[in-house]
């Protein structure tokens, strides 16, 4: 029943009304053909008819062929395509098996894809269980190796105290060293100036000491700009007043002794002027050790740095005495009030007297009046401590006390 719903029949009712026509025109035509007797090529009436009867049969099957043609896209495929389609359909058959022979091996394979699946599967598993160890062990070691990073970190700051330590112990043993060489040449340097004294003592039974060691003998300034022939200029002039000084300690009827400076002295001196270059510079004639009668003066040449200190009239100090001082008390009392004005000098810069400690000097007649004054006033006397000129850092001190005129 369902195929019967499903086939064409307005096309098949007037197939079967159009072949009835057609029928019935070529049976009438054969009819009237052989009624009238018509030959046509030649023929009997007899075959006559059967041809145009064969005709009407032939025209029935062109005319159902091209109806069926002009109405089906199939009729018209199966009759002029046939062979095509017959090729194709082999062509399609043979792709057809080819394709299921395909999708059976896709199958075989898939099959066997999943079976290695299903086996990476298990494998992966196995590898994740073996991650998840081995993170575990991992972060183990990471602790490990940080707790390793702390305790290297400790050792390398306990191994740079160390060798801070070491290098401290190497300082203070080189320093040790040295100081032990500089006593090493200090014992030396003791034992030979023993025996030089011993020596010099065997001669001081029978001479007579000139100058004594560390003693300044003369001393004077340079400018700021000299040169070399100021500086020789200079030293020629502290070396004749060497000699007036050295003179005044010879006994009556000596020769005076000769001042020896060392060669390289002037050099140094030359080295210390170009270091110095536009300051004012002080030298100094210092005995380098104990000159005995008859032989000749050393002397070492010092250079310093020179500024001026206290200008020319400055007063130092000042000081209100009591009335009627005792004579000793007055002297002990004045010479503790310049002792103090030497002090204050000193701690300004003014350079001590390297054997006698004495940072200046006063006239002794200046002295004995201010005694004077304080034994004989009968009022309190104030007295000022003021400098003679100008002072620099290598002295003396030189000043005077300033008394009111009674």
């Amino acid at each position: 029943m369902g195929i019967l719903g499903e086939m064409n029949w307005s096309l098949i009712f007037s197939l079967i009304a159009l072949s009835a026509v057609v029928a019935y025109v070529g049976d009438r035509l054969g009819m009237r053909i052989g009624k009238r007797r018509i030959s046509v090529l030649g023929l009997r009436p007899k075959h006559t008819s059967s041809v145009v009867t064969a005709f009407t049969g032939v025209l029935i099957t062109v005319v159902t062929l091209g109806v069926l043609s002009a109405t089906s896209d199939t009729v018209r495929t199966a009759l002029f395509s046939m062979k095509m389609v017959q090729r194709q359909i082999a062509e399609l058959t043979s792709q057809l098996q080819d394709s299921r022979e395909e999708y059976a091996d896709l199958e075989k394979r898939l099959f066997d894809s999943q079976g290695e699946l299903i086996e990476k599967q298990r494998r992966t598993g196995e590898a994740e269980r073996a991650l998840a160890q081995s993170s575990l062990a991992l972060k183990a070691m990471e602790e490990q190796v940080q707790s390793a990073q702390e305790r290297a970190s400790r050792a390398e700051e306990i191994r740079r105290e160390l060798e801070q330590d070491r290098d401290k112990l190497q300082t203070e043993r080189a320093a040790l060293q040295r100081d032990l060489e500089g006593l090493q040449n200090q014992r030396a340097s003791l034992e030979r100036e023993i025996e030089d004294t011993r020596q010099r003592l065997m001669k001081v039974r029978e001479g007579w000491i000139v100058a004594r060691a560390g003693e300044v003998v003369a001393q004077g300034p340079l400018e700021a700009g000299a040169d070399g022939a100021a500086l020789r200029r200079a030293l020629e002039h502290m070396k004749a007043r060497a000699r007036l000084f050295l003179h005044r300690n010879m006994p009556a009827g000596e020769p005076t002794p000769e001042v020896v400076v060392p060669e390289r002295a002037e050099s140094q001196v030359e080295s210390y002027l170009e270091a110095h270059e536009g300051q004012r510079v002080a030298l100094r004639l210092v005995v380098s050790a104990n000159a005995l009668r008859g032989e000749a003066v050393q002397v070492r040449l010092e250079p310093l740095e020179s500024k001026k200190i206290y200008e020319a009239g400055a007063v130092l100090a000042t000081k209100t005495f009591p009335a009627s001082m005792d004579k000793n008390d007055a002297e002990l009392a004045l010479s503790i009030f310049l002792r103090d004005v030497g002090q204050e000098a000193a701690a300004r810069g003014v350079l001590r007297n390297p054997l006698t400690g004495d940072v200046g000097e006063i006239d002794a007649g200046d002295l004995a009046e201010g005694v004077r004054r304080l034994t004989a006033s009968a009022e309190s006397v104030e007295m000022a401590v003021v400098t003679l000129g100008e002072i620099f850092t290598e002295g003396p001190l030189r000043v005077k006390l300033r008394v009111p005129e009674s």
